[in-house]
């Protein structure tokens, strides 16, 4: 049909031979145009029976009727009678229809939402208008039953297992005794006047709080409120006076800052503002931390646990002294200043090094080797070339073969100056660096032995 343009193809009418645009509508994609397609919304079925009508159809050579003319086949259309209405929601079922609209999809329809635009807040309260909303309970008497359900507004529930959720007190306040902390119990038979208890059915009458779940797994020997495992005094009461009062031991009461409220003192206290977890390790820094029972306890962090520690809050000082114990320590050092071998408290010349000639050497000083007259000595050394190995060159004085009159290097100094043949001479300047020199006075410092 365009025999001077060529076919564009896009799935769409590919076989005509012309150029076409696949924006042409054709929503069941079935290469007919909506304009064309009897059946817009619905594959025409290609088996070479009515192909260009759009519509699906039978094999047998029957055609899908759709008497209200919406594109779909009465057999597929639940509205066989009235057109579907086209408008991308539910257009398969043949049916007319308006789509549920909701803006702020909340779950609620625009029709019911009386915040369209704005989703719900899903909490429990009020929660079919479509409005967002924050549900502040109130709790006049700070219960823990918000007033709504608290049929004593102004009272508070005693949680004694009877009749906890009405919000009021079961038991007459007491008339003949103060009840300092109003928790119920008059100060007469309350262990901790100041603290209310914790009602958790765990030593409910004592008057003094808790925090454990189960009192078989969770001992209190002397029912201070503070189980035995983290109780420093379990057959002891703590005294709850706002004074280390986790620490469970009793106590006086000394007035003094602290911010935490964890009984230890600011001015001591590494944490001012954290309270102190009280379970046995590092109570006293004031800091909270958290052990397991595989834990090994090292407070000062030196690799000694506190159990084998003599000074388990103070780092052993690794010195090669006494290195065991835990214990910071000092090494008694002897210091020789001029780095001569003699102490400085014995050394007369402690800033000078002992020259070690076998003249007077442990004075500390240097000295020169009397020379008699007449006696040769080339390398100044003050050993007589008749006696020196090495006669033009200087004897290291290092108390190692002092008397060849050669300069040599002590064999421990090898791990400093490799000296494989040990013959004075070290690796880096032998030519023979694992044969030793012979020193017959021929090429003595090529580290050769010489035939």
């Amino acid at each position: 049909s365009c025999p001077t343009q060529p076919e564009t193809f896009n799935g769409f009418s590919d076989r005509d031979g012309c150029p076409d645009s696949a924006s042409t509508p054709d929503r069941d994609r079935d290469g007919i145009i909506d304009s064309l397609d009897n059946c817009p919304t619905v594959k025409e079925t290609y088996n070479q029976f009515q192909d260009q009508d759009g519509c699906p159809d039978f094999v047998d050579g029957t055609s899908g009727n759709d008497n209200d003319g919406d594109g779909i086949i009465d057999i597929l259309d639940k509205c066989a009678l009235i057109p579907e209405t086209v408008n991308g929601y539910l257009d398969q079922d043949g049916c007319p229809d308006t789509p549920i609209m909701d803006g702020d999809n909340d779950g609620i329809q625009d029709q019911s939402d009386k915040c369209p635009t704005q989703p719900e807040t899903w909490n429990r309260f009020a929660d079919h208008d479509g409005c967002p909303d924050d549900k502040v309970e109130q709790d006049s008497d700070y219960d823990g039953i918000f007033d709504s359900v608290d049929q004593c507004l102004l009272e508070r529930e005693r949680y004694n297992g009877f009749e906890d959720d009405d919000g009021c007190p079961d038991i007459p306040a007491y008339l003949t005794d103060t009840d300092s902390d109003f928790d119920g119990i008059p100060n007469s038979l309350d262990q901790c006047p100041m603290i209310p208890e914790t009602y958790n059915k765990f030593q409910d009458d004592d008057g003094c709080q808790d925090s454990v779940i189960d009192a078989k797994s969770r001992a209190d020997s002397d029912g201070d409120g503070l189980y035995d495992l983290v109780d420093h005094c379990p057959t002891q009461a703590e005294t709850h006076n706002g004074i280390l009062d986790m620490d469970g031991c009793p106590d006086d009461y000394i007035p003094t800052a602290d911010r935490d409220r964890d009984g230890l003192p600011d001015v001591i206290d590494a944490c001012p503002q954290s309270p102190e977890t009280y379970n046995k390790f590092q109570d006293d820094d004031g800091c909270p931390d958290v052990i397991s029972k595989s834990f090994v306890v090292d407070s000062d962090n030196d690799g000694i646990e506190d159990v084998l520690d003599q000074c388990p809050l103070k780092a052993e000082t690794y010195n090669g002294l006494e290195d065991q114990d835990g214990c910071p320590d000092t090494e008694t050092s002897i210091v020789d200043s001029d780095g001569d071998g003699v102490a400085d408290i014995m050394d007369m010349c402690p800033k000078l090094m002992e020259t070690w000639n076998r003249y007077v050497d442990h004075d500390g000083c240097p000295d020169v080797l009397p020379i008699g007259k007449g006696v040769v000595d080339s390398d100044g050394d003050r050993i007589p070339d008749s006696s020196d190995l090495c006669p033009n060159d200087q004897e290291s004085w290092n108390k190692y073969q002092d008397d060849d009159g050669c300069p040599d290097i002590i064999p421990e100094q090898s791990r400093y100056k490799h000296d494989a043949d040990l013959d004075n001479i070290i690796n880096d300047q032998d030519l023979c660096p694992f044969e030793p020199e012979d020193y017959d006075g021929d090429r003595d410092l090529d580290g050769c032995p010489d035939s």
